[in-house]
């Protein structure tokens, strides 16, 4: 692989030569390659480079954040749980009610709840719809082209989710508090754990104590069902096959790739904009992007339902993950779920788990009591309210994801 970036190398001089603008795009990626920057821009637009593209590819991407003055808004107006609870922000995902749900008994779409007939189990965290094809298909290539790997909740030794939070550029300029293996509870979507130690984290500024991105096709498991493998990469593409795999099996997944999503096809690349980080600056609230934001308790408060009712929730360690318009209020909330730590790393490098372990876990051995008709493959014979609860009541044991690089220290470390 070296010998052929090489020789692409010295082709790419060679045709730059006799051109001056040639010379200097010449230049500026060679200074990208001998230079790469330990954290990524987190200006306006950001030239990146792909380490995992084949050969170092530039990729420009837009970031969607909103002003500084929202974030310190934020931190005045919903500084507390016990705030965000009185002002209508209580927990109570709109995703998971059955009168505010994205879902309904038609592929999502939004049809009365009496059409029943073309219901079908597309979203659960268990859907066996297309288990074998073409979900397992596509799982099959992104193994062999994409280094992706699978991982089991209740199998899997603990040296994979270890593995897991050792792993990024650099992985101890990551904010304290959010370090850590974390679950995404109660999200519809099927996607399940995350870290953010693999972030590339920046200096602090003004008005953001912290700021990073956070490459979302790297440590960001997922279901491996056709949601699951639809939801992640390469059909949201941000990655792809390394020198030597057939570009035939994965020009299905380029074709049908969101439109959303900012792409470049530079030799043989897919790639999206990444997850982008700003706090604020009391460090109570992270904007993520158009809309989507995460809220930092501080232990000792209590996550509470509408009716007051506390819900399972650790302030010191959890995040509560929340996507509204801070212009209309927490009224607007239109997504919500809770972040919580299901693992992080002692002092000594060891494994430590916690009690959103042991609820995760039981949600993954749970049986489901209520399945839908023709092997839990048809809903037609549930009320919307059930569909919603198999998917907040069930977890998938079987993980899909890949890992990101290693530190430069823990690399030069392996040889």
């Amino acid at each position: 692989k070296e010998k052929l970036l090489q020789e692409h190398h010295s082709r790419s001089a060679a045709t730059t030569s006799t051109d001056p603008l040639g010379r200097r795009a010449a230049r500026a990626r060679e200074a990208r390659r001998g230079s790469r920057p330990q954290a990524r821009s987190m200006q306006s637009t950001a030239d990146l480079t792909d380490t995992w593209c084949c050969g170092a590819t530039p990729l420009l991407f837009s970031i969607v954040n909103g002003p500084a003055e929202t974030l310190a808004k934020l931190d005045r107006d919903y500084p507390s749980l016990a705030k965000m609870a009185a002002d209508g922000g209580a927990y109570d995902p709109p995703q998971l009610n059955p009168a505010q749900t994205f879902v309904s008994c038609c592929l999502g779409l939004p049809w009365p709840d009496s059409c029943n007939l073309g219901t079908v189990n597309w979203f659960s965290h268990r859907s066996p719809l297309c288990a074998l094809c073409p979900a397992a298909v596509c799982l099959g290539y992104m193994k062999c082209c994409f280094g992706f790997t699978e991982l089991s909740l209740l199998e899997s030794g603990d040296e994979v989710f270890i593995e897991m939070l050792q792993r990024g550029v650099a992985p101890e300029q990551c904010p304290e508090r959010l370090k850590g293996l974390y679950w995404m509870q109660d999200n519809l979507a099927n996607e399940v754990l995350v870290t953010w130690q693999d972030a590339y984290w920046q200096p602090a500024t003004a008005t953001a104590p912290f700021l990073g991105t956070k490459d979302l096709g790297l440590n960001f498991t997922r279901d491996p069902t056709c949601f699951g493998v639809w939801n992640g990469p390469p059909f949201s593409p941000i990655t792809c096959p390394p020198v030597g795999c057939c570009p035939c099996l994965c020009l299905p997944c380029w074709a049908v790739a969101p439109c959303g999503s900012a792409r470049s096809l530079p030799g043989c690349c897919l790639r999206r904009t990444p997850m982008t980080m700003v706090s604020s600056p009391d460090q109570r609230w992270i904007d993520i992007g158009t809309g989507n934001y995460i809220f930092i308790p501080t232990a000792g408060e209590t996550l509470v339902a509408p009716g007051g009712e506390p819900v399972a929730f650790d302030a010191a360690q959890d995040l509560l993950r929340v996507s509204f318009y801070p212009e209309q209020g927490l009224s607007s909330i239109n997504y919500q779920y809770r972040v919580r730590r299901v693992a992080h790393l002692s002092e000594s490098g060891a494994l430590v788990k916690t009690e959103a372990w042991d609820d995760l876990v039981a949600k993954v051995r749970a049986t489901n009591e209520t399945p839908g008709c023709l092997g839990d493959r048809c809903y037609c014979n549930l009320p919307l309210e059930q569909r919603l609860q198999n998917s907040l009541l069930y977890q998938n044991d079987r993980q899909f994801f890949r890992l990101p690089p290693r530190p430069a220290s823990m690399a030069l470390g392996r040889g």
